[in-house]
């Protein structure tokens, strides 16, 4: 092979790579109109570790997803934490904070087992509390961790 020959060679593998090798000059992921799919938790073999009128506090072994309802909105559910435990033994303290942070109501300090967990507040019970309208969040510390949801009082 003579010198140019390799010039040439090298000149059209330069040209290939700056240039790609097919038409496709999108990006590699696929691009949508669509939004992304929401998707929901699902309890396996649920259990209820206790229930009151003002919380309720369900186990699992195992959580999975499905798609979500998208005519199933979140303004609609009640307030709830999921937290996973996973040490043999963790102590898991719940509770109601406003939207300064400062504590308004203490739900639940538990020693719980390994496991996933969810804690749901039934609104109906709000009553009695004395929440104003407005912003809090429902803040769990567990395991050295810690997880806050915000939900809205009307």
């Amino acid at each position: 092979m003579t010198a140019r020959h390799s010039s040439l060679l090298l000149l059209l593998a330069l040209v290939a790579v700056l240039t790609g090798c097919g038409r496709y000059s999108g990006s590699a992921v696929e691009q949508s109109d669509q939004p992304p799919a929401a998707v929901e938790t699902v309890w396996v073999d649920p259990e209820i570790v206790f229930s009151d009128s003002l919380v309720t506090l369900i186990r699992s072994d195992r959580v999975d997803s499905i798609a979500a309802d998208p005519s199933a909105t979140a303004n609609h559910r009640s307030p709830s934490v999921e937290v996973f435990v996973y040490e043999p033994a963790c102590n898991v303290a719940v509770s109601i904070l406003d939207a300064e942070l400062r504590l308004v109501h203490p739900l639940m300090i538990r020693t719980l087992k390994t496991g996933f967990y969810k804690l749901t507040v039934t609104p109906r019970s709000f009553r009695p509390l004395p929440l104003r309208p407005g912003e809090y969040f429902l803040h769990a510390d567990y395991c050295g961790r810690t997880k806050s949801v915000l939900f809205r009082v009307d």
